[in-house]
This record gives C-alpha cells, structure tokens and sequence, in this order.
C-alpha cells in the first residue's frame, strides 16, 4: 500500500504528525492510523496495530487483494518503445498485418496500411534522419483498446543538418496482442486536443 499515491495520499495536517509519532515510538510495525478530520482539526484518531483488522473495519481490501501489476496492452506498448530506444526499428512481431499508421503533422503527414508498408516506412525514415530517437515519457491506458503515450523526439535530418527536438503523443489501438492502429502526433497539444484530453499547461496542477 502506497500512502502517496491514489485514495491513500497524506494530508499536508497528517504527514507531521505521522512523523511525530514515528519517532517517539519503538521499531516500527506494520500498522495503520485512522484520521477523522473536521475544520482542520484531528477529532478521532485510531492506532491498528493488525492491518488486516482495520481494512476489514473499513470494508476495504487488503494489499495483497490490490491489483499492482500493469495490463498486458502497457507491458507490450512499453516493450515496443524500449526496443525504439535500443535502435532496433526491425522488430515487427506487435504489428498486426493490417496494420493501420498515420502520421498526423511534422514534414511528413501520411498514412500506410499493413505491415510491409510500415516497415518500408521505418526504414526510409532511419535513411532520413540520423541520431533519430523516440522516448516515451509516458504511457496512459485510455481504454481496453486505446494506448496513449507521450513522447520525445529527437533527431537529426541526414541531408540538411537539421535538428529537431519536439513533444509528441502516439495512440495505438492494441487487439489481441497486436497494434491495428498506429497514429503518431508531432504536436502533443494536437493529440490531446483530439482525444479530448487536457494539456499539461492547462492542468490546474501545473
């Protein structure tokens, strides 16, 4: 269970007195602290020394119930951007054969369909750009099917000299294992202004 994280963060009021606590007490054991808050007071504080007593108290489930592990559509998309980032544009085995790409924006906005013509793709484009990368910064699962990642290009144009650093986004739309839909964004704003998302500017944490 991670405190920072999720429905279990710790109140800017908590986290001193939890620290507090701590150092006035013996080696510490695995426990839990229940907090009842009202007008910025602690009214009713509850020390479990059994966890499993309190989540069943408070009807929740313990962490070894806790789902951690990451879906199998993150764990595949994470595979194919590692691979990007190791140099290796050769591996095919996430393409599905009809395989749709779309490049939205840059130079270069086109669209390909099946698995032959993304690999002709690829290797016209590392015949064009040298020092190419692509790093995913972030990989969000919109839904069963549709993968939201959030990426870092930089590159250098073979010809020209040109070199180019932009944020993009890529949505690939993920089915029985393999990538049917492939769409990469030059302009992150872009994406998410498509698929309804906020920007990072926009965000009210930001």
């Amino acid at each position: 269970m991670n405190p920072s994280s999720g429905p279990w963060r710790v109140s800017p009021l908590i986290a001193p007195l939890c620290a507090w606590r701590f150092r006035r007490s013996k080696p510490p054991e695995r426990g839990l602290h229940l907090f009842c808050i009202r007008g910025g007071k602690v009214t009713r504080l509850v020390d479990y020394l059994d966890p499993a007593r309190s989540l069943s108290e408070l009807g929740l489930a313990p962490e070894s119930e806790t789902p951690m592990s990451d879906s199998a559509n993150i764990e595949l998309v994470r595979s194919i951007y590692a691979a990007m980032q190791r140099g290796d544009w050769t591996s095919a085995d996430w393409v599905d054969p009809e395989i749709e790409m779309i490049v939205v924006g840059g130079p270069e906005p086109v669209r390909w369909i099946g698995r032959e013509s993304v690999r002709a793709q690829n290797k016209s484009f590392s015949s064009v750009w040298g020092d190419y990368r692509v790093e995913a910064e972030q990989v969000r699962e919109l839904d069963d099917e549709r993968m939201l990642v959030l990426t870092r290009y930089s590159g250098r144009a073979k010809t020209s000299g040109l070199e180019v650093r932009t944020e993009g986004a890529h949505v690939l739309h993920v089915r029985d294992g393999k990538v049917t839909r492939y769409v990469r964004y030059w302009d992150r704003d872009r994406a998410l202004a498509d698929l309804g998302l906020a920007s990072a500017t926009d965000s009210p944490n930001s």
